[in-house]
């Protein structure tokens, strides 16, 4: 059965599933298979956390399973 995925960023990034391109971007809803995923986006790593692994159940188009990563915190210079 297709179950529904919206992976959020503050800007457009690909999507990987299981390591591989989800053929998506953040941001939109995706689809996949039930069952453990692990969720994560393309280079370059500058996000947090660098993935996230869930169990996906959600077969309705409107109610997604959502996934949040934020951008890593810029270290000041001096």
């Amino acid at each position: 059965m297709k179950q529904f995925v919206r992976v959020k960023y503050w800007r457009r990034r690909g999507v990987l599933i299981d390591g591989k391109p989800s053929g998506g971007m953040t941001n939109e809803i995706l689809l996949t298979t039930e069952g453990k995923h692990t969720f994560s986006l393309t280079p370059p790593s500058n996000f947090l956390p660098a993935e996230q692994t869930r169990t996906v159940n959600h077969p309705r188009w409107r109610e997604p399973l959502e996934l949040e990563f934020k951008p890593k915190s810029r270290k000041k210079r001096r």
